[in-house]
């Protein structure tokens, strides 16, 4: 890696909240899209942690302890809308422990309410929208450059002095497998079960041509079907 490039401390996290899915079955699915953040900090060199509160049973103070333990240069937020605010309490939590942290949110809510995210919480300084690996693969290296001007950054809306900016939307990744693997390692797999068994998840393709009222696949991923290929799937499943 190149001398003039920084090393980051990446600190990844779904926040603690009140899980339907986890209520039924007593547990809650593996975040695979930090799990793929992470992959793509690590290959950059960077120190990467993942917090998943819902599988931990973590409260916010156990989050904040994780926080100021780490002390992370930027901590990427998930969340969907039932756990916006959950997800702004953990954003307080950060600035409170490092207020110069940067504070970047991404997800199925943040891709369609972005500009409301940063009006609404004062304490995150990005919203990631739509496919979030490039788009984090460039912002952690305009940071380890020490770089904050995020003008050339497909795919984000963000906050400079007050004002809310909003970059044009980045391209769908076309080839999936230039992704790499999801971090599973950094993830508490032992605390995904369903009774006895333990289970994993797996994103084997994006997109959907149908445009159902009730999910918003086709509008975060693109109409167009993209898959992974066969050998790439078979190593993930070996993971």
């Amino acid at each position: 890696m190149n001398e003039f490039l920084r090393t980051l401390k990446v600190l990844l996290i779904s926040p603690p909240a009140h899980s339907i899915v986890k209520q039924v079955i007593g547990t809650a699915a593996p975040p695979l899209g930090l799990a793929y953040l992470a992959s793509i900090a690590r290959d950059l060199g960077c120190d990467v942690k993942i917090v998943d509160s819902l599988a931990e049973d973590l409260t916010f103070e156990d989050v904040k302890g994780k926080i100021s333990k780490f002390y992370p240069d930027l901590v990427g937020v998930t969340a969907t809308t039932s756990m916006i605010y959950e997800a702004y309490d953990v954003a307080a939590l950060v600035k409170e422990v490092n207020p110069d942290a940067m504070v970047v949110i991404g997800g199925p809510h943040a891709t369609f309410m972005a500009s409301e995210i940063l009006r609404e919480c004062k304490h995150i300084d990005v919203v990631v929208r739509g496919e979030g690996e490039l788009t984090f693969r460039e912002l952690l290296m305009k940071l380890m450059k020490a770089d904050r001007d995020l003008r050339g950054i497909l795919g984000i809306t963000y906050r400079v002095d007050d004002k809310v900016r909003e970059n044009p939307p980045r391209p769908l990744i076309r080839n999936l497998d230039d992704v790499p693997l999801p971090a599973y390692d950094l993830l508490p797999m032992d605390k995904y079960r369903v009774g006895k068994l333990k289970f994993g998840a797996i994103m084997t393709s994006r997109g959907c041509p149908y445009t159902c009222v009730f999910c918003s696949s086709s509008l975060q991923f693109g109409k167009k079907w993209r898959a992974h290929g066969v050998e790439r799937v078979l190593e993930e499943l070996r993971i």
